[in-house]
C-alpha cells in the first residue's frame, strides 16, 4: 500500500530541548497530525492545537502554516512543542546581501550594486514573507516577466510594486497563474492600454524583453544558491533553474517599447532646464569660496557664524575671529590666514561682498558672510532668510568638471589625470582610460580652470596636493639617483570619508566616493535647490537634463556627441564610422569648441538665463 502523501512536514521541540518530526498527511475527510521523535518512534491519537496570541483552537492550514513562520507553540495532548521558524525570501535576500555574512565583497563591487537592485525587483512581484518552501522556478520566471513589463512601461520599482498588488496576493495563495494575469492587469493599467493597444501589448510580450529581466532572475538565483550554500536553513532554494522558454519569451524590447512608448512620460529620468539653470547659479555662488577659506582656520559649521568684525587685516594678513565663549560669555579667539589665503579672502571683499563691504567700511553695518542674501548668478542681493546651502565641495566641483560627462566615471578621475594639452599650459582632463565606456579628452574651460585650481589651493584637495607635490619631488630624486620608482603619486579627485576643516586627510589608500556616497551628495543637492526627488533620475538626470539645454546652443552634432561621450554610430552609413573611427576626437579645435560650450553654460547661462545663444 502506498505511503500517504504528506501535506506538511516540519520540525518542532520539546521544553527540554528534545527535537520531534510532525507531519500533516490527508485520512478521509480530515487531515491527521502524526509526530515522531528522533528515534523514530511515532506518537499516536495526538490532538493538535495551536497557540496564537493565547488563544488555543483546531488548526487549519493557514493556521499552522502561520504557526511555522512565526515559531509559534503547537500544543498537543501529552506533549507541548515549539516550532522552528521557517525562513522567508526576506531571509535569503538579507543574508545574501548582508556584508556580515558576506565579507567579500564591498560597497563598490559590481555583484552588491546589482545584487541589490534585484533584490528590490523581486519584492515587487514576489513577497517577501513568502516561506522558503514555496518558492521555486516559477517564481523566477514571474520576475523575469515583471521585471521586463515594469521596464516596458517605464515606471519606478515602488510604483510597481503598489499597482502589483493582486499579483502578491496570488503568489502567496499559491496561484501562479494568476499572478502572470495580474502582472499583466498592472502593465495595461500603468500604460493606459486597452483595447488593440493591450492585444498588441500582449501579444509582442510573448516575444519580449531586454537583457535586464534574464539577469534579474539570474541574479536572484545567485543569491539563493550563495544562501544556500553558506547557511542549511537555505537549502530548500538552492539549485533552482530557470524556465528553458524564457530566453524564446524575453528577446526582443523595440516593439513593446514603441507600443507603450506614447504612454510614457518623455521627460522622465532628466531635470528639467529652470532646474538646470538653478543649478548653475548654486555651483557659481561665490560664497563656497568664502565658507571654504573661513573653514581653513575653524569649521564649515563655524563659517555660517562669521560676521564682518569678526574679520581684521594685520600687515596685510587676515585673521579671523573664532567665537569660543559659552552661553552669554564673549571669547574671541584670532587666527590667520596664510598669505595666499589672505590674499584671496580680500579680493572676495572688494569683489563679490563689494556693496556690504562699503556700508561697513562707512557706518559699520555688519553682514555675515554666509546668511542673510542670495547668489542671482551676477552678484549677492539682500535676503533676510536666505543662506548658503549645505552641498559637498566633490560633488561641487565633480559637476562643475563635468556636469555633461558619465557622472560615475568623473568619480574615478586621478590627480594624475589632470594634464597640460597644449604649448599655452591650458589644462585637460583625460578619462578615456576609466570604466568600460568610451571617453572622449576634455579641455578644460576657464572657469573650470578656476574652480580645480582653487580647490588645489585652499579647498578639500589642499593637503592631498601639498603632499603630492612633496612625495613627487622625492621620487624625482630618488630616480635622478638612479633608483627605480614604479608607482609614481596619485590621489583621486573625489575621495571617499569625511572631511575635517572642509579637507580631505591624505592616507596611504585613498579611495575614490562610490557611487552610493553620490546618490547621497546627489539627494543632499536636490534639497539645497528645493526639487523633489524622483525615483529613476539617478546618476544621469543632470547629464540628460543638459542634453536638452545644449541642444539648443549649436546643431554640430560631432561636437555634441564627443562633449556628452556618444561615440558609437547612431546610423550605418560611411559618415559615422568617418566620424567615430577616422576623425582625430582629441584635435584642438574640436577641443577649444568643447570648452567654449562650456564656458557659456557655466558664465552666460547663469547670469541671463537664456536658454538660446547664436549658433555658429
Amino acid at each position: 500500500m502506498p505511503r500517504p502523501r504528506r501535506l506538511l512536514r516540519f520540525s518542532a521541540y520539546a521544553p527540554d530541548g528534545r527535537r520531534y518530526v510532525v507531519e500533516e498527511v490527508p485520512r478521509g475527510r480530515y487531515p491527521q497530525v502524526r509526530v515522531w521523535d528522533a528515534e523514530g518512534r511515532r506518537y499516536q491519537r495526538l490532538t493538535l492545537t495551536v497557540s496564537l496570541r493565547d488563544a488555543r483552537h483546531r488548526p487549519d492550514r493557514l493556521a499552522i502554516r502561520e504557526a511555522l513562520r512565526l515559531g509559534e507553540e503547537l500544543v498537543m495532548t501529552q506533549l507541548t512543542l515549539r516550532t522552528e521558524p521557517v525562513p522567508t525570501m526576506m531571509d535569503v535576500l538579507d543574508y545574501a546581501t548582508d556584508k556580515d555574512t558576506a565579507p567579500a565583497r564591498t560597497d563598490s563591487s559590481e555583484q552588491d550594486k546589482e545584487w541589490l537592485r534585484a533584490m528590490r525587483e523581486a519584492a515587487a512581484v514576489v513577497p517577501l514573507r513568502l516561506p522558503l518552501t514555496e518558492f521555486s522556478s516559477q517564481h523566477l520566471t514571474l520576475i523575469a516577466l515583471s521585471a521586463m513589463l515594469r521596464t516596458a512601461a517605464g515606471v519606478t520599482v515602488d510604483e510597481w510594486g503598489r499597482l502589483l498588488g493582486a499579483a502578491n496576493a496570488a503568489v502567496m495563495a499559491g496561484d501562479l497563474k494568476a499572478a502572470k494575469s495580474a502582472t499583466h492587469a498592472a502593465y495595461t493599467a500603468c500604460c493606459g492600454l486597452s483595447g488593440k493597444g493591450a492585444a498588441e501589448g500582449a501579444a509582442a510580450l510573448a516575444q519580449s524583453a531586454s537583457r535586464w529581466p534574464v539577469l534579474c532572475a539570474l541574479l536572484v538565483r545567485a543569491m539563493c544558491n550563495y544562501a544556500a550554500k553558506k547557511d542549511a536553513r537555505f537549502r530548500p532554494v538552492g539549485g533552482l533553474s530557470l524556465d528553458e522558454d524564457l530566453n524564446q519569451q524575453l528577446i526582443n524590447t523595440r516593439r513593446l517599447h514603441g507600443i507603450v512608448e506614447p504612454a510614457v512620460r518623455p521627460n522622465r529620468g532628466r531635470y528639467p532646464q529652470p532646474t538646470c539653470l538653478a543649478l548653475m547659479r548654486l555651483l557659481s555662488d561665490p560664497r563656497f569660496e568664502m565658507q571654504t577659506l573661513i573653514a581653513i582656520v575653524s569649521s564649515a559649521d563655524a563659517a555660517y557664524r562669521v560676521t564682518r568684525r569678526l574679520i581684521r587685516i594685520v600687515n596685510g594678513l587676515v585673521h579671523i575671529g573664532i567665537d569660543t565663549g559659552g552661553a552669554g560669555r564673549v571669547a574671541i579667539n584670532w587666527r590667520p590666514l596664510a598669505a595666499d589665503a589672505s590674499a584671496y579672502l580680500q579680493n572676495l571683499l572688494h569683489t563679490v561682498y563689494a556693496d556690504f563691504e562699503a556700508r561697513y567700511l562707512d557706518n559699520g553695518a555688519d553682514y555675515a558672510f554666509l546668511v542673510g542674501h542670495q547668489w542671482d548668478g551676477t552678484q549677492l542681493v539682500a535676503h533676510p532668510t536666505a543662506r548658503l546651502p549645505e552641498v559637498d565641495p566633490r560633488y561641487r566641483l565633480l559637476l562643475w568638471l563635468g556636469v555633461e560627462r558619465r557622472s560615475e566615471q568623473m568619480l574615478m578621475c586621478w590627480r594624475h589625470h589632470l594634464i597640460v594639452i597644449d604649448d599655452e599650459g591650458r589644462l585637460g582632463l583625460d578619462e578615456r582610460t576609466l570604466g568600460t565606456k568610451v571617453a572622449a579628452l576634455q579641455m578644460l574651460a576657464p572657469s573650470q580652470e578656476r574652480a580645480i585650481g582653487f580647490e588645489l589651493r585652499f579647498g578639500y584637495l589642499a593637503d592631498l596636493e601639498r603632499a603630492y607635490r612633496e612625495t613627487l619631488q622625492e621620487v624625482r630624486k630618488r630616480r635622478d639617483a638612479g633608483v627605480r620608482v614604479t608607482t609614481p603619486p596619485t590621489y583621486p579627485l573625489f575621495p571617499e570619508g569625511r572631511l575635517a576643516r572642509g579637507r580631505a586627510t591624505p592616507a596611504a589608500k585613498l579611495k575614490p566616493a562610490n557611487k552610493r556616497t553620490l546618490a547621497d551628495w546627489n539627494e543632499q543637492l536636490e534639497r539645497a535647490l528645493g526639487v523633489d526627488h524622483e525615483e529613476g533620475r539617478a546618476l544621469r538626470g543632470w547629464r540628460r537634463g543638459f542634453a536638452d539645454v545644449y541642444d539648443r546652443w549649436t546643431n554640430d552634432s560631432r561636437l555634441l556627441d564627443r562633449l556628452w561621450d556618444h561615440t558609437k554610430p547612431i546610423t550605418a552609413d560611411g559618415g559615422s564610422t568617418r566620424s567615430r573611427v577616422y576623425l582625430n576626437s582629441s584635435d584642438l579645435r574640436t577641443l577649444e569648441a568643447m570648452a567654449e560650450l562650456v564656458e557659456y553654460a557655466r558664465t552666460e547661462f547663469p547670469k541671463t538665463g537664456v536658454p538660446r545663444r547664436p549658433v555658429p
